[in-house]
């Protein structure tokens, strides 16, 4: 992706997007370990509504 004429108080080259990705073994063990991470505050919102009943009904 390439930006043509940024204004300077609004792009910053650290966080415009990467030119060239790779995805080596590291970078999947993190996708992999923050969706691990999710699925158990997933599993606790879920059982939480479950326990307690929904908020809807009076």
């Amino acid at each position: 992706m390439e930006i043509r004429n940024p204004s300077p108080g609004l792009y910053n080259e650290d966080l415009a997007p990467a030119r060239d990705r790779r995805w080596g073994a590291f970078s999947i063990f993190n996708v992999w370990t923050s969706d691990v991470h999710s699925l158990w505050g997933y599993y606790l919102a879920a059982s939480l509504f479950l326990l307690c009943g929904s908020f809807t009904n009076s």
